[in-house]
């Protein structure tokens, strides 16, 4: 730190005088920042840079970008995020990746979050079918199927539930969606959406 001293002063209490000394102005240099009591520097933290002297506070990497160096002392110092991840706030230490688990994904970092500006969503993620490059969007698989990979583009590629299962909603997602029928009813075909009564069932029920 570099401080210029004020002139001397003189004080009067009573019927004493005292002479004190003081500082005018002290510098932290670049990469640091003024510390908390004053008569200190700091370093500017990770996700952070100082370029001009004497500085209170340190400046913000934008969203986007990230920096993990503390002291960094230019703006350069804040890295774009590599392909895949994103930084979705100022002042990021590391990118956070995209959920390519469920299709996302970015060519270059981005500063959005999951399926934001940040993270393109390219497949359908689990559960639904579609062509996103196309433009025609995502849709559910039928009721009767599922879909537990991402990147289905057409609802053949949905699963079928087993027979003796159904499945009376859209978009699920695993083959334990589909659900046993119950004690009096069956389902004789894959993809049932919903089961049928058996027939002695159906006649007990009429009696």
């Amino acid at each position: 730190m570099r401080c210029l001293r004020a002139p001397a002063q003189q004080m009067t209490h009573g019927p004493k005088t005292q002479r004190k000394l003081g500082f005018t102005s002290c510098e932290c240099p670049v990469g640091q920042r003024h510390g908390t009591s004053g008569d200190s520097c700091e370093n500017c933290g990770t996700g952070r840079y100082g370029d001009t002297t004497g500085a209170a506070s340190c400046k913000l990497c934008p969203a986007g970008k990230y920096n993990g160096v503390e002291g960094s002392t230019v703006a350069s110092a804040c890295t774009d995020c590599a392909a895949h991840t994103y930084a979705a706030s100022e002042g990021t230490v590391s990118c956070t990746s995209c959920d390519t688990t469920n299709g996302y994904f970015s060519t270059t970092g981005g500063s959005g979050g999951v399926g934001s500006t940040g993270c393109i969503q390219s497949k359908c993620e689990i559960g639904k079918y579609g062509d996103l490059s196309g433009g025609s969007g995502c849709t559910n698989c039928p009721a009767g199927k599922y879909g537990d990979i991402i990147g289905l583009s057409t609802d053949s590629q949905c699963k079928d539930c087993a027979v003796g299962k159904h499945n009376p909603s859209t978009g699920k997602t695993a083959a334990s969606d589909c659900i046993d029928c119950v004690i009096g009813k069956y389902s004789s075909s894959s993809s049932a959406q919903t089961c049928t009564l058996c027939r002695e069932s159906k006649e007990h029920f009429f009696r």
